[in-house]
């Protein structure tokens, strides 16, 4: 989920359930959920020595291999 979907997510969580407070337990997990769809890091692995492996936001990995001239 993108930080823009959340958005989306979260208003229309808002104006469909008429809430208009939350507990802290909630925003505790509101704040968890913001922290992840902002982080945007894409760690990288080395699989071997010509490869390095992406980690994608959803989980995913891509592999790319660096040829040697």
């Amino acid at each position: 989920m993108t930080a823009e979907q959340f958005t989306y997510w979260l208003q229309g969580f808002f104006e469909l359930s008429g809430t208009t407070t939350l507990n802290e337990q909630q925003v505790k997990i509101v704040k968890d959920h913001i922290a992840l769809v902002l982080n945007k890091v894409t760690p990288e692995y080395a699989v071997s020595g010509r490869d390095t492996v992406y980690v994608k936001a959803d989980g995913t990995l891509d592999i790319k291999t660096h040829l040697s001239c």
